[in-house]
């Protein structure tokens, strides 16, 4: 129901997207590719967590969200293999901007979880409405106004970034290789008929969507949105071997997907499994196939000169979440 709920919202955005870019191929102006990817998804997850417009696209400019999740991550990140620090992290010395930053995100959550309790209350028509609506019909699920917070300023700070790395993933590798560019646009314009109504739902189909599904699937292994791992304790009684190598009791271990999902040996799996699934995955799956489907058959993209593909890749920063270098790109109308 929820992804039903939110597919005219995206496709909403989409088509402002759209038009965004043809502009920019009216123009012929180089445009930063990852900074449009941002100002989308920054969009969405507006229209996700509390059916509000942030005007991103509309503005083409970035909010200082955007910058305060960078920072953020970066320092997260320098602290998160450190079990102990967690007590006395919030009052760890940062410098001024970093600090006002953080002012200026909570502030900003608040506003927006204020403003979205007093004028919709539980309906269940974003990802607040539908975590108090079961609230209501399970006290024990219900959350305090605190705990409310909490959740939306994880819906906001994980749910825009992690996408847009993805997006962005798949639109730069496809764009380098013409031969898949194509393939894509082809299935993409085959896939649902001219008396058949678009649905999103059906993308993960792979009998529908096999070649849709294979880029984004390679591309969340190529970059994946959440390269440094999670860190885990062997809680098991004497230890564990791995490979050959004996892991005691209480070590503290810590595997790294960006790196393990380059070594052909090892499975791709960008979402994690059991409990520690990531609980956005089908939205952005979703949120992915619907960038593809909206784009690839309309566009296409030339990177602009001056571009340095091994320093793009090299110097791409893992900060729980990538750290993206800028890409420009010509934008081009494919004439069917």
């Amino acid at each position: 129901m929820a992804l039903k709920v939110y597919e005219d919202r995206i496709s909403k955005l989409l088509d402002d997207l759209e038009g965004r870019f043809r502009d920019f191929a009216k123009s012929g102006e180089a445009f930063d590719m990852p900074t449009w990817i941002e100002h989308l998804l920054f969009d969405a997850i507006g229209k996700i967590a509390f059916n509000v417009d942030f005007h991103s696209i509309e503005q083409g400019t970035t909010h200082f969200y955007v910058d305060f999740i960078h920072s953020t991550l970066s320092f997260i990140a320098s602290f998160a293999n450190i079990s102990w620090i967690k007590p006395v992290l919030a009052i760890l010395p940062t410098d001024k901007k970093t600090s006002q930053d953080m002012a200026n995100f909570m502030a900003f959550s608040r506003e927006q979880l204020t403003n979205r309790i007093q004028t919709q209350g539980s309906a269940e028509i974003d990802a607040l409405g539908f975590l108090m609506a079961a609230g209501e019909r399970k006290p024990a699920y219900k959350l305090t106004i605190p705990q409310l917070a909490a959740e939306t300023n994880l819906i906001i700070a994980a749910g825009s970034d992690t996408t847009s790395v993805a997006i962005l993933s798949a639109m730069y590798w496809l764009a380098n290789d013409k031969a898949a560019y194509q393939k894509l646009r082809a299935e993409c314009l085959t896939m649902f008929g001219p008396d058949k109504e678009f649905d999103a739902s059906k993308l993960g189909d792979p009998k529908r969507a096999l070649y849709l599904n294979a880029c984004i699937s390679e591309a969340l292994r190529l970059m994946p949105s959440g390269p440094n791992g999670m860190q885990r304790v062997v809680n098991t009684a004497g230890g564990i071997m791995v490979n050959d190598i004996y892991v005691s009791e209480g070590t503290k271990v810590n595997v790294h997907p960006g790196t393990l999902y380059h070594d052909a040996r090892c499975a791709s799996i960008p979402f994690a499994l059991g409990a520690y699934s990531c609980i956005r995955k089908n939205l952005a799956l979703m949120q992915i196939r619907m960038f593809l489907m909206k784009v690839v058959p309309i566009f296409d993209f030339e990177t602009a000169p001056g571009f340095d593909k091994r320093s793009f890749i090299k110097n791409t920063k893992s900060f729980f979440g990538l750290r993206k270098k800028p890409w420009k790109v010509f934008a081009i109308v494919h004439s069917q």
